[in-house]
């Protein structure tokens, strides 16, 4: 150990000084102190790392010396450890009582003290690095107080950094879908018990009589389908699926979503509907439709508050022809072709011309009054899907609502209407499913298809299946939360046997979940529980078909 530490060495025996001197010095700068008055006075000048006391003095005690030293801040800190004569275990309390961290009785054993004093003062330089890091923290963060202060001041005169908005606007919108999510929730509880007991129902009346089952089994798909599009809805709300265009019933959608919502706003509020026959299906994202149905009811909603009130729900075509001005709430001229137009009105509390004009600001919100929840949402996805919004509003009269999204004519409409695939493969497929009851429809439908099924319930066993049948395998139909071994780590190990062997990923997390762990080229095809035999018929068709192409 260096001599960079000092030690303030106090007893008014001279010839115990010295052997503390003698055993120490080769160690430590030692300053020595006669009497505890002495010490006390020499403690600002030298500020000593430790400090051996001696208990009995004539002057001052031990015990006074200690207590001066650590009712000031300035030596608040520094270890005492007592060295005395007494061996009394009441003397020993009352040190450290008063905040000494040690304490040996004479004849004193130098080995033992020279170890005790290496500990402490370890710790002692330890602690006032500490301090010293937290003060150049301290510092640091006045700093960078102060130049934010100045970025501030220096932005004030300038426009935001677009970045930094477009990530605080993200923001603040997660925490709008948040707070939309539980309001979704409690109407998807409500809704998903809604279709268990029509399941449930159904079933019971098949079991009763068996001849009715032609009539009842397509109202329990039905309702099956049902229930998957809301997991579907949920997961995608939770960011675990991939948002993507498709061709969307958008009276289905419409009416699926004010029933829910009829289950979770307020009572004293009634919804209507008015859903036109032969509304064209329109392209775009499922979830982001449902989110700007959601919203703009649950808004209505809160601006009727807690009088009795009314929310109007209609869906029409509209055609907006060329020369044509008809204007968006911004007042720009709207594009002609044919639209589908969402009309939401309600007999709330309505906005003034302020409140108007402001309530698509990312960061504006008159919550009391049912008009803050994702508008800047709504209308950015109004905005990417190609479409315009209409407002009208009076204060004390309520507000309306009217969305145009454009109709696109269906590329897939004639595929959509084709017979069911009649499609049969062959070969064997390895099933991996820890689920008894699915794994046995699943493989039902796959030999129905023509396929030879090899069964594995977990991961590990799936494995060693593969490696007793790997020449006769075609392909690996698993599902992912399994247990021993999960179909993650499952395909990872398939994939070093046999790089080049098609995988098709049955999940119920959602696809986005399995591509950030797998990467997608060791994936040759996925389908999302549940799912049917048509379903399963297509996404195999697809694997086998670019199988026998590659």
């Amino acid at each position: 150990m260096d001599k960079r530490f000092s030690i303030l060495a106090v007893d008014d025996e001279a010839v115990n000084i010295q052997l503390m001197t003698e055993a120490l010095k080769d160690d430590y700068r030692i300053i020595t102190a006669l009497s505890g008055q002495d010490a006390i006075e020499l403690l600002e000048e030298h500020m000593p790392d430790l400090i051996l006391l001696d208990v009995m003095m004539p002057d001052v005690s031990g015990y006074d010396v200690c207590r001066t030293i650590k009712a000031d801040e300035r030596f608040a800190d520094i270890p005492v450890i007592f060295l005395t004569s007494l061996d009394s275990h009441d003397g020993e309390l009352q040190g450290l009582e008063l905040g000494g961290i040690d304490y040996l009785t004479k004849p004193t054993n130098f080995d033992l003290l020279k170890l005790r004093i290496r500990n402490q003062i370890i710790v002692k330089a330890r602690n006032d690095l500490m301090k010293e890091q937290v003060m150049q923290l301290a510092r640091q963060k006045e700093e960078l107080a102060h130049m934010l202060a100045e970025m501030e001041a220096q932005r004030s005169l300038h426009s935001k950094d677009e970045e930094e908005k477009l990530a605080l606007e993200h923001l603040f919108q997660q925490a709008q879908k948040l707070e939309s999510l539980g309001v979704l929730a409690g109407g998807i509880a409500h809704d998903f018990n809604n279709i268990l007991a029509v399941i449930m129902g159904y079933c019971y009346l098949v079991k009763m009589d068996y001849e009715t089952a032609e009539g009842f089994i397509p109202k329990i798909e039905k309702a099956a389908e049902r229930a998957a599009g809301l997991c579907r809805q949920m997961l995608t709300y939770a960011g675990k699926a991939q948002s993507v265009l498709t061709q969307v019933n958008i009276a289905a959608l419409v009416d699926e979503m004010v029933t829910m919502l009829k289950a979770t706003i307020s009572q004293n509020v009634v919804i209507t509907t008015d859903l036109a026959a032969g509304i064209d299906a329109i392209k775009g994202d499922e979830s982001q439709l449902r989110q700007i149905v959601m919203n703009l009811i649950i808004n209505a909603s809160e601006a009727i508050g807690e009088e009795q009130g009314a929310i109007y729900v209609s869906l029409e075509k509209a055609e907006i022809k060329a020369g044509q001005s008809e204007k968006d709430h911004l007042g720009a001229i709207m594009p002609a072709g044919e639209y589908v137009c969402l009309k939401i009105t309600d007999t709330g509390c309505g906005m003034n011309d302020e409140t108007r004009r402001r309530i698509f600001e990312p960061f504006y919100t008159t919550k009391f009054t049912g008009r803050g929840l994702g508008m800047s949402a709504v209308l950015g996805i109004i905005t990417a899907h190609g479409g315009a919004l209409q407002i009208t509003s009076q204060p004390g009269i309520g507000t309306t609502f009217r969305v145009y999204l454009p109709i696109r004519i269906s590329e897939h409409k004639a595929a959509q209407q084709a017979a069911p695939l009649c499609w049969r493969g062959s070969g064997t497929i390895l099933l991996v499913e820890d689920e008894t009851e699915l794994r046995l429809v699943v493989k039902i439908m796959l030999q129905k298809l023509g396929f030879t099924v090899i069964e594995a319930s977990n991961g590990m066993e799936a494995l060693e299946a593969y490696q007793d049948n790997a020449p006769h395998i075609i392909l690996v139909m698993t599902d992912m939360g399994l247990p021993v071994m999960d179909g993650y780590a499952l395909i990872r190990e398939l994939k070093k046997r046999n790089p080049d062997l098609p995988i098709l990923v049955s999940s119920g997390f959602g696809d986005a979940v399995v591509t950030a762990k797998i990467p997608r080229e060791h994936i040759a095809g996925s389908i999302s529980k549940p799912y049917n035999y048509d379903q399963l018929c297509e996404v195999l068709k697809r694997v086998v078909e670019g199988m026998e192409k590659g």
